[in-house]
């Protein structure tokens, strides 16, 4: 397949006879092995163009649609492409924990009507998303973000508290400030905004500095955490590369641990730039 942009494609295939009696092409919720969106019972969702009929030489299979009630599942399943042209890996899998060629998948489970959502965990490393999740990409994004931290970490997770439930703009733990502020990172860096949009349509603008109300302050805040992060990375460390490289090698409970114990010791700048940042929202350590 060549010259798959913007939706359109060019599939070549070299036939045993002159014709080809019987073609068509479908598609699957796989991305080779990184990443899949499957229903509730494990299968990918597959959608084919019409079958077409004595194939002899170029032909235009015009345009391929979702099979109906599978949208969501392809709208979840495209999303993941964005995170994954801009995951901060150094090696060919989506962490730089993984070495080429040893990568472990990201899945999606959702299914029409599903109300088991939404949420990731390390039991069975896969993001379950509900009904209308699939319609914010930031909310695939920011659950792809756990999944993301469990492959830096290798399967470690923080012993987390006071996080369910836990509210974007509201102080819950440093624990649950750190976890939930690197996954809303992941989608802001993706999308390059600091705005949260959920399935249902509502939003909330995240974006804060010390004069910001209606967001709570210091590093047990989700908010604080994801801002800070996407400027460290954005204005000091020239992208999130290096953070997540740091990450794969020593794994923190806090924001705390990740700014003033592990920062130094990989070389990520700590001193009054990045300093002015965490000051900037509401950290001050």
């Amino acid at each position: 397949m060549t010259g798959n942009g913007n939706g359109k494609f060019n599939l070549c295939y070299t036939p045993s006879t002159s014709a080809i009696s019987q073609a068509w092409v479908e598609f699957q919720t796989q991305a080779g092995r990184m990443w899949s969106v499957v229903d509730g019972s494990g299968r990918r969702y597959a959608t084919a163009t019409y079958s077409l009929n004595n194939i002899s030489g170029n032909t235009n299979l015009g345009n391929v649609y979702a099979n109906e009630g599978q949208s969501r599942a392809w709208h979840a399943f495209d999303t993941l492409n964005k995170l994954w042209w801009n995951r901060g890996s150094t090696t060919t899998c989506w962490a730089t924990s993984q070495q080429d060629g040893h990568c472990t998948p990201i899945t999606v489970q959702w299914y029409p009507g599903s109300t088991d959502g939404t949420y990731w965990t390390t039991n069975d490393d896969k993001i379950h998303l509900a009904d209308n999740d699939p319609d914010s990409e930031h909310t695939t994004v920011h659950e792809a973000g756990h999944a993301l931290m469990g492959k830096l970490y290798k399967g470690w997770w923080p012993n987390v508290s006071n996080c369910s439930p836990h509210y974007v703009n509201r102080t819950s733990s440093t624990s649950c400030g750190w976890t939930e502020g690197f996954a809303n990172a992941v989608a802001f860096h993706t999308f390059n905004d600091t705005t949260y949009y959920w399935g249902n349509g509502s939003s909330m603008n995240l974006a804060n500095d010390r004069s910001t109300n209606g967001i709570d302050s210091g590093d047990a805040c989700e908010a604080r955490v994801a801002t800070a992060l996407v400027d460290l990375w954005s204005q000091v460390d020239g992208g999130w590369t290096k953070s997540n490289t740091m990450m794969s090698r020593t794994w923190q409970s806090s924001f705390r641990e990740y700014f003033v114990n592990d920062r130094p010791d990989y070389g990520l700048d700590s001193g009054t730039t990045a300093r002015n940042i965490l000051y900037n929202h509401t950290i001050q350590y």
